[in-house]
């Protein structure tokens, strides 16, 4: 079924709308599930294949039609090029960031970010086959917090993405050979590019009958397919305990575009979006296009 799908502010406050509409997305404190049992189920499923259901398992047939459509639509995606936008808001966390991102398969990346609210965590910045390049922030800390200091949110963003010096060091480590390490933190619609299973493990599901189906949900003008999933056992930033209502938004075409997640922050309502936009696939791409020397002047350690 097709119907209109709007955040209301009376859901999520009128900040969220607001950005919601700007840019078409928002991002909470970082989350990590707390459930080893679902961690290992996921495994297993990889382990087993794509989409592997166990004979005691009863998918939502609409949802095992709609992976299999995924599988089929990311398989003949060779390069991808998209805006995208990811973003959070809750009572202990506001952050809003853009930026443009190229892939190519088996394991190239390149994201320039052009706006950032405040200091992220640590972001990938280039894959070029060999190594994930990885800026840190200067003022973030080993426990995962940020120390107060003076930020520009479009100089930072251009350190970030190594178009400038300063504010922050890289780091490199190897990348996979299918590219399924390449990730925008837990924003599932960027790695799923790569891996849709490895992508749809930030959903924390141990069975995929726990899947379902919403159908069909029109949001400014585009027509997504829905899945939806309810995980009783997250924890965000913090060590705070809060349930996921998570969501999985596939274009017309058929690849992940979009991950929404609703959680709970000292009673309060939390939201995270991070959404591709302008989607274009099988651009012509070559590794010159992923080429990336960290700057000169940033410190740089293998």
């Amino acid at each position: 079924m097709k119907r209109k799908f709007y955040l209301l502010a009376g859901l999520f406050g009128i900040a969220t709308v607001f950005i919601f509409t700007a840019c078409r997305c928002y991002r909470p404190a970082k989350h990590n599930a707390t459930s080893n049992a679902a961690n290992a189920s996921a495994d297993a499923v990889l382990a087993a294949g794509s989409w592997a259901a166990s004979p005691a398992d009863v998918p939502d047939p609409a949802v095992t039609a709609l992976l299999h459509k995924i599988d089929e639509a990311t398989a003949a995606a060779q390069t991808l090029t998209a805006d995208f936008c990811y973003a959070v808001t809750s009572v202990k966390q506001q952050q809003f960031i853009t930026g443009k991102v190229q892939l190519m398969k088996p394991n190239f990346m390149r994201i320039n970010y052009d706006y950032m609210a405040h200091p992220a965590f640590p972001n990938p910045v280039a894959a070029d086959g060999d190594k994930i390049y990885t800026f840190t922030p200067q003022s973030f800390m080993p426990n995962r917090t940020f120390h107060d200091e003076p930020f520009d949110s479009v100089l930072g963003a251009r350190q970030a993405s190594g178009l400038l010096p300063g504010g922050g060091k890289f780091s490199s480590s190897p990348v996979t050979a299918d590219g399924s390490n390449l990730h925008l933190w837990d924003s599932i619609a960027l790695q799923a590019f790569f891996k849709p299973a490895a992508a749809l493990r930030y959903l924390y599901y141990s069975r995929l009958g726990e899947l379902k189906s919403e159908g069909q949900k029109e949001i400014n003008g585009v027509t997504y397919d829905v899945i939806a999933h309810h995980y009783v056992n997250g924890n965000i930033a913090g060590g705070e305990n809060s349930s996921f209502e998570q969501h999985v938004y596939v274009a017309p075409g058929g690849l992940i575009a979009m991950y929404v997640l609703e959680f709970t922050s000292q009673g309060r309502p939390g939201v995270q979006i991070m959404q591709l936009s302008n989607l274009h696939i099988n651009v012509p791409l070559t590794k010159a296009d992923f080429t990336f020397t960290p700057p000169s002047e940033a410190a740089h350690s293998k």
